[in-house]
């Protein structure tokens, strides 16, 4: 028997801590090399909230899809068929060509135009000397910090651009996320 990693035992105590439950279905394989061997190697988990709210309705492995990748596809549904699930995170924008220098230059500008209201929430909220925060004072820190993270992508991020070499699955006959309000949209499938 071999002892796992102190880093493994670190995070399957965070995540018993936190209440996370592995959604993966016992001895169905994540990745299967060439050669036929196949291993469970991605995981997925869900936290008490989206427990709670029943968010995540589905989660399987799909080994029919077939990818340019030995690892099967982690399909998840989220909400229920058909609905709209909006996604901030990945409003198509080229990631690939993002500057880490310009980033963070655009972000140093946005919080020196928003300096008041960054002033205001580190000293009252995030001071490292403070015992305790009260819920609603987090979720105004984190939704000011989020606004200034997704403005700053927008900003320094250039666009991706639809041309002919573009991804071969986003095409009029299979939902591909659309951009709508700066929101990302992506349509629910049922199954």
């Amino acid at each position: 028997m071999t002892t796992a990693c102190p880093r493994t035992c670190e995070t399957l105590e965070w995540l018993e801590g936190n209440s996370f439950t592995l959604c993966n279905e016992p001895y169905i394989p994540s990745r299967e090399d060439p050669m036929g061997h196949s291993s469970v190697i991605n995981l997925t988990f869900k936290n008490p909230v989206a427990n709670g709210g029943n968010v995540l309705k589905k989660i399987y492995i799909d080994t029919s899809i077939g990818t340019l990748s030995d690892h099967h596809a982690v399909i998840l549904q989220m909400g229920e068929p058909g609905c709209m699930v909006t996604n901030p995170t990945t409003n198509q924008l080229n990631w690939k060509h993002a500057d880490e220098e310009v980033f963070k230059k655009t972000l140093k500008n946005l919080i020196e135009e928003n300096s008041i209201k960054y002033e205001q929430i580190v000293s009252e909220i995030l001071n490292s000397e403070k015992q305790l925060t009260m819920p609603n004072e987090l979720d105004r820190a984190t939704e000011f910090i989020q606004q200034l993270l997704e403005n700053t992508a927008k900003e320094a991020i250039p666009t991706c651009r639809i041309c002919s070499r573009s991804k071969p699955w986003w095409t009029p006959s299979y939902p591909r996320p659309m951009l709508n309000s700066g929101k990302l949209k992506v349509t629910c499938t049922g199954g």
